[in-house]
């Protein structure tokens, strides 16, 4: 490798930090996407809802998945999860 290819590869590299989002950084107002707490509920009954508000009150955490047997119970926990995460936005 030459002094010119090196220069102009770090010239691009250092283009393509300043190009990447604040919010996958980070900073002040965003949390990184490394940062976040991804959650995964399976059965959805009555217990699920005291977890939901517990820990979903983290600013951190993001309910991503869930399942259940019972469309009815996933659709309900599904509505109280966005819910939620339409708060920490």
């Amino acid at each position: 490798m030459n002094r010119r290819n090196f220069i102009g590869k770090t010239a691009i590299g250092a283009a393509a930090v300043t190009v990447i989002p604040r919010h996958v950084l980070g900073g002040n107002g965003f949390i990184a996407a490394s940062d976040k707490i991804n959650l995964g509920y399976i059965g959805n009954g009555k217990q699920v809802y005291t977890l939901l508000n517990s820990i979903g009150a983290c600013k951190e955490t993001v309910a991503v998945a869930a399942s259940d047997v019972y469309k009815r119970k996933l659709d309900m926990f599904v509505v109280a999860a966005k819910r939620i995460t339409a708060t920490k936005v």
